[in-house]
């Protein structure tokens, strides 16, 4: 899809996989805006001609036509399926291609996906994943069919040590990656549940759409078992090993100073829930860990790591799983989980 509104407009939210090739600039929609308010609807569409000419409307009409080229159904959607993409349309017909644009913008594109979202909430059904810390919940998600991942679309883990090298998406783009794939997901079968992985509300700084999140919280629970060396062992290649690599690749000439920090600014935020004392032995500890790395000795971490899953992450887990113990419906290791999750979304 091409959404033609202005750079800012599109940063503040849009359709997962648009491109945004803007009839007018934030500069340029700026000036038109108050050109409409001071002069009236035609004084700034004239404006907008003026400003949309030679050169620069060649380029435009160029863009879309190039974008029309590489994916012949892109669809052009500007606010409200208005002036804007009627002008795109007429300009790219004129230059000898068709295109199609949507009826009622980006406003009628979100107002069809959260009528979607409504529905599900009243006759959908959903499984929550969950399971302690290390479990490979995600792992599992992406091994299955009928799961929307909220911590992939909110790109954080939703922990203090799972925030991305990204920055995460606007509110609404986070909601229309959810809503896009929950579309998707009930026109294939709208009878078989959709897993979800247990969250908090909140997921780093983004919220979960609060009926999604109520249903979430009244859905039956199945639970990944997992012994504590291997949930250390998949948190050290998580954590530790994963972003490190990352981050060198992203930062060759930072990386190590950009980690460390990571790691330390990711404990001094739970540092309140930890308590000073431990807090202080565990930054000592990842001292200690980054001090004896090199390139590719991460063993020290798990040294830290252990006592960071059982004075923070277990406990918490183990009070917010003793809240709703009436909702387990299964649990097992990671084969038995998968086996059973497959069996209920793969129902005829």
């Amino acid at each position: 899809m091409i959404d033609v509104r202005a750079p800012s407009e599109f940063e503040h939210g849009t359709i997962p996989k648009s491109i945004n090739i803007p009839l007018l600039d934030d500069s340029e929609r700026r000036k038109v805006g108050i050109c409409f308010r001071h002069s009236g609807q035609q004084s700034a569409i004239n404006l907008g001609h003026q400003i949309v000419s030679g050169e620069t409307r060649e380029k435009r009409i160029m863009a879309w036509c190039t974008q029309l080229e590489r994916d012949q159904n892109s669809i052009l959607f500007c606010a409200r399926g208005g002036i804007r993409s009627q002008i795109a349309q007429d300009w790219i017909h004129a230059a000898g291609y068709p295109c199609s644009r949507v009826a009622g913008g980006f406003k009628a594109i979100r107002s069809c996906l959260l009528d979607t979202l409504q529905q599900f909430i009243k006759t959908g059904s959903i499984i929550i994943l969950s399971g302690m810390t290390g479990t490979g919940k995600t792992r599992m998600l992406h091994s299955l069919f009928r799961t929307i991942n909220l911590e992939g679309a909110a790109n954080h883990k939703g922990s203090s040590f799972g925030r991305s090298l990204e920055e995460q998406p606007s509110q609404i783009n986070f909601e229309s990656y959810i809503l896009l794939h929950l579309l998707n997901l009930v026109n294939i079968n709208s009878n078989l549940p959709i897993i979800f992985e247990d969250e908090s509300r909140t997921i780093g700084s983004r919220q979960i759409p609060p009926n999604l999140f109520e249903k979430m919280k009244q859905s039956p629970i199945v639970i990944i078992d997992k012994s504590f060396d291997d949930r250390v062992s998949s948190l050290l290649h998580e954590y530790i090993i994963d972003r490190h690599r990352k981050t060198l690749k992203r930062y060759p000439d930072d990386g190590d100073r950009r980690f460390s920090s990571y790691l330390k600014d990711s404990l001094h935020r739970i540092q309140k829930r930890l308590g000073g004392q431990r807090t202080k032995k565990i930054s000592n500890l990842i001292d200690h860990a980054l001090a004896t790395q090199g390139s590719n000795n991460y063993f020290d971490h798990r040294a830290w790591l252990a006592p960071l899953l059982r004075d923070y992450y277990d406990p918490m887990y183990n009070y917010q799983l003793s809240q709703k113990k009436d909702k387990i419906a299964f649990r097992g290791n990671f084969d038995d989980v998968q086996e059973w999750l497959r069996f209920k979304v793969n129902r005829n």
